[in-house]
């Protein structure tokens, strides 16, 4: 599952779209809160995805710029004040041993 995150060089603006994935019964979804602004920005990730009879055990953030990856459901990440496409993915495991992004 992907996020992209194209930051403008002329407004400082982020522009989100989202790609889900499904694989069985589950289906990895997240979405970013909107960000704006010209210098660092700082989306908070949201995990929406579904797992119907079997918990999530692990997440798993990678956010596309080099940065070292986040353990947690709903992270919030910095973007230093660089311009381009940032792709996001989410690495969800279940407790069957399930893994998907």
């Amino acid at each position: 599952m992907r996020l992209f995150l194209q930051k403008s060089v002329v407004s400082c603006l982020f522009l989100l779209a989202c790609i889900c994935s499904v694989f069985g019964q589950l289906t990895v979804d997240f979405s970013a809160s909107d960000s704006s602004g010209c210098g660092n920005v700082t989306p908070i990730f949201q995990d929406l995805t579904t797992s119907p009879g079997n918990p999530i055990v692990s997440w798993e953030w990678d956010f596309g710029d080099g940065t070292p990856h986040a353990f947690i459901q709903n992270p919030a990440h910095i973007y230093s004040d660089t311009f381009g496409c940032f792709d996001v993915t989410l690495i969800i495991t279940t407790n069957n041993g399930s893994v998907d992004s």
